[in-house]
This record gives structure tokens, C-alpha cells and sequence, in this order.
């Protein structure tokens, strides 16, 4: 990456290529294996919503970070959040000591989609 790059457009465009090969993955998947098509299960949404966490924050400043993830998960289906491991206006972290700051100045970022609570239980029962 050159510091030309290192932009707020050219991180959307990378993200919504590897979002698209992830939705288009899914769908392959699926039609390989159609019980993987299962109404429990909502596909993945095609499109991101991008947030920074300034943002998030200024939605539900009374609610603690993983409250406003949750949150925002109602309205959104999908959502990268932008800005991971810098302080906020309400001077915590956004994430303390779970994730890096990249040498770059460039925080973490990840993307986020809504699991109900048996596709959470599901995961947790499928880890080791």
C-alpha cells in the first residue's frame, strides 16, 4: 500500500470488493447446497453501510460500545465500522485492548451482520 492509499475511498473500495466476493461465496455455497439455504439463516445483505464510531456514538450516546453495535445492527444489516482503537468524544476507546493500531496510524477495522440468538449459540457450540 503507498500513502496515496492510505484514504477513506480506496479503504470503502477494498472492503466492498471483499464484501462482494463474500455475498458471492454465500450464494455459490448455496447453490451447491441448498440446505445451507435456510430461512433461520438470513443471507448475507449485499450492500455495507459505513459508519465511523464518532457516529455511532453520536446515534446512542447512552449506551455503552457494544450496546451501540448492537443497535445499529437493528437499522443496519451490515455495517464496517470505520474508526476501530481511536478514543471517542466520550474518551474511551472503541475498542480497549482487543484490537491494534496498525504502525500505519490506520486503526482496525471489521464488518459487522446481525446473528440471532440460536445462530450465536450455533457458533459458540461449533467452536473449540
Amino acid at each position: 500500500m503507498v500513502a496515496k492509499q492510505r484514504n477513506l475511498d480506496f479503504l470503502k473500495s477494498i472492503v466492498n470488493k471483499i464484501w462482494k466476493v463474500l455475498v458471492g461465496a454465500e450464494k455459490f455455497a448455496q447453490s451447491l447446497f441448498a440446505q445451507l439455504k435456510d430461512s433461520r439463516f438470513p443471507d448475507l445483505p449485499e450492500n455495507l453501510t459505513f459508519l465511523h464510531a464518532e457516529e455511532i456514538l453520536d446515534m446512542y450516546p447512552d449506551l455503552p460500545r457494544k450496546q451501540r453495535e448492537t443497535k445499529i445492527l437493528q437499522k443496519c444489516p451490515a455495517v464496517f465500522i470505520i474508526g476501530i482503537g481511536w478514543s471517542l468524544k466520550d474518551a474511551y476507546q472503541s475498542l480497549m485492548p482487543y484490537f491494534a493500531v496498525s504502525k500505519h496510524s490506520i486503526p482496525f477495522e471489521r464488518v459487522h451482520f446481525p446473528l440471532d440468538k440460536a445462530q450465536q449459540n450455533d457458533i459458540k457450540h461449533r467452536l473449540p
